[in-house]
């Protein structure tokens, strides 16, 4: 639950901003990896 919000926050924080850096870029993929390894492992 806690990824999703976080995941919704930064987007909305992405998506508002008009522009895209690299570090926003960088963000989602950590997040992304952090739900990776969470459903990796139970």
């Amino acid at each position: 639950m806690t990824l999703l919000i976080l995941t919704l926050y930064i987007s909305a924080l992405t998506l508002g901003a008009g522009r895209t850096t690299v570090l926003q870029g960088a963000v989602h993929l950590v997040i992304f990896a952090a739900f990776m390894r969470v459903s990796a492992v139970p």
